[in-house]
């Protein structure tokens, strides 16, 4: 027989005693027992306050509803962690200020290159197709009135970005990095070479980044730690800003510039091609511990290499595919490490600040995963070992050292012969 702890309600069977206890919400006063929690829970320097005595600078919450409690920032002790840091050297920092001008005035000359009614169109047919912004674009144009077409009313999409071009100029020649990537000798037929497009992946970060400060979304910019109001001991889990990944950053970034943490990735999955053709590179700003997607900026796509349906599993062309992809990443990672050494500048919001990178995470699913660390199959480990199935109540196992090292010798060694 069991017994509840908060109700006293008796159980004879004591699996009918699980369920009731994940949902019972009664508390009584002589089982639930008492802790004594200090004000200085929610103080930002950890001091308690000064004022009255230690009796009257605690009060009495139950441990079960103290356990319940929102996990907000006010939970537990919350302090910025203070780094040496090196001076900053922002001379030869790349400036990124004159884009973002450039962009501003390229989308004032856009919009006035129309009238107001098309853009309250364009923006009601923003996830439709060409054809259909097509159809609705020449149907509208009937329907209104002649004022309302003044300066301009495109009948296409083509017709409108002609008439961007001849009224706002071109801009993204200025943010825009063209690279051939050779693929001679994969003696590919029909395919000796693919160019590669991609934006600057540190002016998209700037941009999702001043799209996050319009959405009034808060960003952080110091590392902080949090420790447990009665233990003291540090927990994570909070924020990026408790993390060890942006407490490690920030020990290289200068005293006086900001962090710009980057979040790269790439998939194939959900684009709605099913071979995984369409393979869209994207950047997200990790400066924030908003789920949102305006944080989110689309770099380019990786290249296609169109070869014949029969020889798509050829030996040669699953190298070539894979060795696109190795180049492709690199290039978009060289971008970022070209603004390691003496950061960037850059507008965010009113402000001109100076931003050093750091790529902090790469999300990659699993597919992606596989191909660019290559991994012997889809079921093998990303460290050591091959995955033993896909059960949630398998208990996980440590690495072991021994195969970590031998990954480090194989990888270090000039050729190897065999399989991990």
């Amino acid at each position: 027989m069991a017994t509840c702890d908060r109700c006293g309600r008796h159980f004879q069977n004591k699996f009918a005693f699980g369920p009731h206890r994940r949902s019972c919400n009664v508390v009584t006063k002589p089982v639930v027992p008492v802790v004594s929690v200090p004000v200085m829970i929610g103080s930002p320097s950890g001091t308690p306050e000064q004022s009255g005595t230690p009796e009257e600078r605690t009060t009495e919450i139950p441990l079960r509803d103290l356990a319940q409690r929102p996990s907000e920032e006010t939970w537990a002790i919350t302090q910025v962690v203070h780094i040496n840091r090196p001076a900053i050297d922002s001379e030869h920092a790349r400036d990124y200020s004159h884009m973002q001008e450039n962009w501003n005035r390229y989308v004032e000359n856009a919009h006035s290159s129309c009238s107001s009614e098309f853009w309250r169109l364009q923006e009601a047919l923003l996830n439709q197709t060409v054809a259909c912004k097509d159809s609705v674009m020449s149907a509208v144009k009937k329907l209104v009135s002649d004022k309302c077409r003044e300066p301009a009313w495109p009948r296409s999409c083509r017709t409108l970005r002609r008439l961007i071009q001849r009224k706002a100029g071109l801009f993204w020649d200025n943010v825009l990095h063209t690279h051939t990537i050779d693929l001679s000798v994969y003696e590919l037929p029909g395919v000796t070479k693919v160019d590669f497009e991609f934006l600057d992946p540190v002016y998209v970060w700037l941009e999702r980044a001043n799209a996050l400060y319009d959405e009034n979304i808060q960003m952080q910019w110091h590392a902080c730690s949090m420790l447990h109001p009665e233990s003291h001991e540090e927990v994570f889990g909070a924020g990026v800003q408790y993390g060890l990944i942006f407490r490690e950053a920030m020990k290289k970034v200068p005293a006086g510039a900001r962090l710009a943490l980057f979040n790269l990735s790439w998939d194939g999955g959900s684009t709605g091609f099913g071979s995984r053709s369409a393979v869209p590179i994207c950047v997200q700003v990790m400066n924030t511990n908003s789920a949102s997607t305006v944080g989110i900026g689309l770099v380019g796509y990786l290249p296609y290499v169109e070869v014949s349906e029969a020889y798509k599993d050829h030996t040669n062309c699953v190298k070539a595919r894979n060795y696109l992809l190795q180049t492709c990443i690199g290039h978009v990672l060289k971008c970022i490490n070209n603004s390691c050494r003496r950061g960037f500048l850059g507008n965010l919001g009113p402000n001109k600040l100076h931003f050093f990178p750091c790529l902090g995470m790469l999300t990659l699913d699993t597919m992606e995963r596989v191909k660019y660390f290559g991994l012997r199959s889809v079921r093998a480990c990303g460290i050591c070992r091959l995955r033993k199935g896909r059960s949630v109540v398998r208990e996980a196992t440590r690495h072991k050292p021994e195969q970590i090292e031998r990954l480090y010798d194989v990888a270090c060694a000039p050729t190897c012969n065999r399989y991990l």
